[in-house]
């Protein structure tokens, strides 16, 4: 079968849309996101309680309460800006020549081989943790937070439909 391949060019957006995919998906982040969320709203909840009993007033606890509900609702909205903002500040530190930009994904034989602005990079399919997709984008997992950022809108040569149902076989075929 001849080599199949993907041309694309990644922008900070798609890093950062990346980063956002992975802190969704995540069980690790999902747990520590449950923990602070959940945790300091009791945490808040429990404090001012222990105040309204100290000082022999219910205002203190409907206060606890109000505070604690309005931090489990708009913590989870807190925390996708700050990954966002986070990730644009990250990714904005330097140039970035051969993250951002053009890049080609190639699928060999016996690997995946990646080309880009600055150099080449070759992951045999053993080195392939898993393909995860959007509508709007390919992941190709290479590490527990690295990924093949493919932009599926700003594809310039390739299918990336075509390109996933072959790289998921290839995967299955080396794990065997």
């Amino acid at each position: 079968m001849p080599d199949l391949f993907l041309e694309f060019t990644i922008t900070r957006d798609d890093l950062v849309a990346f980063n956002r995919y992975h802190a969704q998906s995540s069980p690790t982040w999902k747990r520590v996101n449950a923990w602070y969320r959940f945790g300091c709203g009791c945490v808040v909840f429990a404090s001012l309680t222990l105040l309204s009993v100290a000082m022999n007033t219910i205002i203190f606890a409907l206060a606890g309460l109000l505070t604690a509900l309005i931090y489990v609702f708009v913590y989870p909205l807190w925390v996708r800006r700050w990954l966002d903002w986070s990730a644009r500040r990250f990714y904005g530190e330097g140039a970035n020549r051969g993250t951002l930009g053009w890049h080609r994904l190639t699928l060999q034989d016996d690997a995946s081989h990646e080309e880009s602005e600055t150099g080449t990079q070759t992951t045999s399919y053993a080195g392939i943790e898993r393909v995860a997709e959007t509508d709007e984008y390919l992941f190709v997992y290479i590490g527990a937070v690295q990924a093949h950022v493919i932009p599926k809108t700003r594809l310039q040569v390739g299918d990336a439909r075509e390109f996933a149902g072959v790289l998921r076989g290839r995967l299955q075929k080396s794990a065997v």
